[in-house]
């Protein structure tokens, strides 16, 4: 898409909730600017008030914005395969639940480490019974709640293959339903608030001192942000010095909701 679209675009859809939350946030009341200086390069949006002055917005999507190079490519690639990995770990997880619910419906907690995540639907179903079958001959042992290294205990090669440990617990409520925690192997995409600190520098290199008067918006429109890779965020950039006027995210939430916050500064006891 050009990159006057895209401009366009985002002026309609994601400007209007980051404005709306910039405003109540600092109960001002500015307006979008519409009569840019196309050969402004100070800034990719300005707002203005009659009463609050103009504020200048500097975007920065981290993701990919129509331009990509061989290193965004490779981003987008990586973050597919990701996508795709976590809807595998999400079948996988319905499998094992099934099967470990058809023994023991109710009172236990069961958390797996997975190694791997089976390809095959045919794999996933022969996991999920070994599994189940694993799980309830503990249960009836009476060994909960236990930790078991699946390396050590003689299990089959396929739940060797595929699993590191299990562990299982019970339920302060006998009556809740069970339930399986898994933990995915480690071959997971950088969390967005990982990903927003080499933005941040990077806008920080490039305008240097120029920087004081602009408000820094990261945009994470490849993957939705989750709110605790943002909290995370938050925490991680107190107490540090920028050259910004302010950081804030921009996120497409998983429900298509479109979500502005302030990550730095954060407000003081209440005072901004």
């Amino acid at each position: 898409m050009p990159y006057a679209e895209m401009s366009k675009m985002k002026e309609q859809i994601c400007l209007p909730p980051l404005l709306t939350e910039y405003n109540k946030h600092h109960r001002t009341s500015f307006a979008m600017h519409h009569q840019l200086d196309p050969k402004d390069n100070s800034c990719d949006y300005m707002f203005e008030s009659p009463e609050d002055g103009e504020l200048k917005i500097q975007w920065r999507v981290e993701a990919t914005d129509g331009k990509e190079d061989e290193s965004r490519k490779e981003k987008r690639k990586s973050r597919d395969n990701a996508r795709k990995t976590f809807r595998k770990e999400l079948d996988c997880r319905e499998y094992v639940l099934k099967a470990v619910r058809q023994k023991q419906p109710t009172g236990y907690v069961v958390g797996i480490d997975f190694r791997d995540i089976p390809t095959s639907k045919k794999d996933l179903g022969r996991l999920a019974d070994e599994v189940s079958l694993f799980v309830n001959s503990r249960i009836l042992e009476g060994v909960t709640p236990s930790r078991f290294d699946v390396r050590y205990i003689g299990t089959s090669d396929l739940l060797g293959k595929f699993v590191i440990e299990i562990e299982i617990d019970r339920w302060d409520k006998v009556n809740q339903p069970t339930e399986v925690i898994c933990s995915p192997p480690a071959h997971r995409v950088l969390p967005s608030d990982e990903r927003a600190r080499p933005a941040i520098e990077a806008k920080s290199k490039l305008y240097g001192k120029s920087a004081h008067d602009l408000v820094l918006v990261i945009e994470f429109d490849f993957d939705p942000s989750e709110d605790w890779e943002i909290q995370r965020l938050k925490t991680s950039l107190a107490g540090e010095l920028f050259l910004f006027r302010e950081i804030w995210t921009f996120c497409h939430g998983a429900t298509d909701s479109l979500k502005a916050q302030l990550v730095w500064p954060l407000p003081v006891n209440g005072v901004h």
